[in-house]
């Protein structure tokens, strides 16, 4: 896809209300931030952060991206946003700790999409590139780049031991889809071309017991169920 059929397609959802006043009020920035290019690169970018597939994939892309860049002294700095409310307040968090997150970076990138010439100037996520998928094999080029701190892996044991888990024990994290994440949180949309995804979790009844016969917790993810 373009960079100018991508920004036609993003521009309707992405310039909202106040925002078109704050874009104008940015026109000028941005100006600058063009003029000073052969010196310094400043790009603006987002991420879909209200699917938990899109955004995982998107921000470690993203970072594996700008880890080889780095590589080769890229001089700049990228600034980013949220579209929609993000599935997991932990990857928000991660994203944040690795990147530069503000809402009013979308005033910048919408006043950037109005003048002519802004495709060096912005970062468009994944998804829109390339389908969140890595079709070039850059994740195999650098390490792994989200990691989670010692301070968030107690925090989870802490969580976890309210249920009578002990540090030492083994647990086995079960994902089965359904459609209560989309219906629940996203429902001016018809998702119902998702269901031949969804699975019944009763199925994985026999395994879950199995596994706790061997010593085993087994903790159902999601955010609604």
């Amino acid at each position: 896809m373009t960079y100018q059929r991508i920004k036609r397609a993003v521009a309707a959802r992405l310039t909202k209300g106040i925002y078109h006043v704050g874009a104008i009020i940015a026109l000028p920035g941005v100006v600058i931030i063009r003029l000073l290019r052969p010196i310094i690169r400043i790009r603006f970018g987002f991420f879909f952060a209200d699917r938990i597939g899109h955004f995982a994939f998107d921000l470690e892309y993203c970072l594996s991206e700008n880890a080889l860049e780095s590589q080769r002294s890229v001089r700049g700095g990228d600034f980013f946003f949220f579209e929609g409310i993000p599935a997991n307040q932990q990857l928000a968090k991660l994203c944040k700790k690795e990147l530069w997150v503000n809402p009013m970076v979308r005033t910048l990138f919408i006043a950037n999409n109005w003048l002519p010439g802004g495709s060096e100037d912005v970062l468009l996520p994944a998804r829109l590139r390339n389908e969140s998928r890595d079709k070039v094999g850059l994740l195999r080029k650098t390490p792994a780049q989200l990691k989670i701190g010692e301070d968030d892996n107690h925090h989870a044991l802490r969580e976890m031991e309210q249920f009578g888990f002990e540090s030492e024990d083994k647990f086995v994290c079960l994902i089965a889809r359904d459609s209560a994440y989309l219906q629940g949180h996203l429902p001016n949309r018809d998702w119902s071309y998702h269901n031949f995804r969804d699975c019944d979790v009763s199925t994985y009844l026999d395994a879950a017991e199995k596994l706790s016969d061997r010593g085993y917790w087994v903790f159902r993810m999601g955010k609604d169920v």
